[in-house]
């Protein structure tokens, strides 16, 4: 069997000899060739350094963070026995803990603020890893899991049950902020969703305990 007739580069041009010098040279040596100078060079420079990670934003409490889907202020932390109200409920050895943001949809079309998508991805309590939030509900009317419309302004309170010592009165609650992106299905998928939500800021709200802020008002 014959090799296959390579294309001629044209004359005149400086690529024709550079061409016919790497079609001589064998594909393993090259690539071997190529990776023990690239490993030389970086040993001589230290070796391989990991990707640095971009440092996340401080927002203050109250403090807009924006991406292409949500507008979010987180406002406060309060921790409880239970919050039944919200559509969370602790159990023993648990408390819950409940953030008060107001959230807007800046998005073209609603979205539901569970279920993975919009709320319920972007906030994570550094101290729980990667924990979804209980429940999400709204401030005014108690509505759980409740739709967001492009454009309007909601109260919500968003809820984890969490081991009672994880936090207490006073502690500062790092709550992680992510910004997810817009996938639109293509094939046997369809429709659009927000996918890969990456951390993109941090606030720290200080932790009020409403049982011990409940017993201080009663002994007055």
């Amino acid at each position: 069997m014959t090799d296959a007739p390579t294309k001629q580069p044209r004359a005149g041009t400086k690529a024709g000899p550079v061409r016919a010098l790497i079609a001589k040279v064998p594909t393993g040596w090259i690539t071997g060739g190529a990776t023990a100078i690239f490993l030389a060079v970086t040993a001589a420079f230290g070796g391989l350094a990991p990707a640095p990670t971009p440092a996340l934003a401080t927002l203050e409490p109250g403090e807009e963070h924006v991406n292409d889907l949500l507008s979010l202020r987180l406002d406060r932390a309060v921790l409880m026995d239970s919050f039944p109200e919200a559509g969370a409920i602790a159990g023993e050895g648990e408390r819950v803990l409940a953030l008060s943001i107001h959230a807007k949809n800046v998005w073209t079309s609603p979205v539901i603020t569970t279920a993975e998508q919009s709320v319920s991805q972007a906030l994570r309590l550094e101290k729980f890893g990667d924990q979804s939030p209980a429940a999400v509900a709204r401030m005014d009317d108690a509505t759980t899991s409740p739709w967001l419309q492009p454009g309007v302004e909601a109260e919500l309170v968003v809820t984890w049950v969490v081991p009672d010592d994880l936090f207490a009165d006073g502690d500062d609650v790092e709550v992680v902020v992510s910004d997810a992106t817009l996938f639109t299905g293509k094939a046997v998928t369809y429709g659009a969703s927000w996918v890969d939500a990456k951390p993109a800021a941090r606030v720290l709200l200080p932790a009020t305990d409403v049982a011990l802020t409940r017993g201080a008002d009663d002994a007055e």
